[in-house]
């Protein structure tokens, strides 16, 4: 299932079906590029977690357990007047789905995955003593469109939000 995301989410992930070229290509790219998959900076998950660490310890142990796994990549939004020093040190990284977070997917006719419903959560804060006081599901529905992957996101009974609680959708 995670290769499925990935392919959705134009992402491309080193396996051993890839052909020779594919594989040599991964392997290059950027010096910021390198050091994330190395574990270098913020990693490849924004905790310091090398490729190979976050795929064994988050991917793999779900995968063998559960027998799927779904691994989203995000990226800050760049859109606006945005200068080549404003993107310096922004790029993607992962997180990782749970089977028991990956709601429902659909397939097109030529097998392509279409859509992803995802659960999210998030922590809800106190603003008086700054703790943990309480958790908001969210749902985040991925779709494949001509120009990407429009994602939207909902609440419990299914009304349009955004992210952010406090803004609206």
């Amino acid at each position: 299932m995670f290769r499925l995301m990935l392919r959705l989410l134009s992402w491309t992930f080193v396996t051993p079906d890839l052909s020779a070229d594919d594989r040599h290509h991964s392997r290059s790219g950027a010096a910021s590029y390198k050091d994330a998959i190395g574990g270098l900076g913020r990693g490849v998950d924004n905790r310091g977690s090398s490729m190979d660490v976050f795929m064994g310890k988050e991917v793999l142990t779900e995968l063998a357990v559960l027998g799927r796994v779904g691994v989203y990549v995000d990226k800050a939004d760049l859109t606006g007047a945005v200068t080549l020093n404003d993107t310096q040190n922004v790029r993607p990284y992962l997180y990782f789905y749970q089977a028991e977070d990956i709601f429902s997917w659909r397939f097109d006719a030529q097998n392509n995955l279409t859509h992803v419903l995802l659960r999210d959560r998030e922590f809800t804060v106190n603003p008086d003593i700054g703790l943990v006081d309480g958790l908001v599901e969210k749902f985040r529905l991925l779709e494949l469109v001509d120009n990407g992957v429009q994602v939207r996101f909902f609440d419990i009974a299914g009304g349009a939000i955004s992210w952010h609680s406090d803004q609206e959708a």
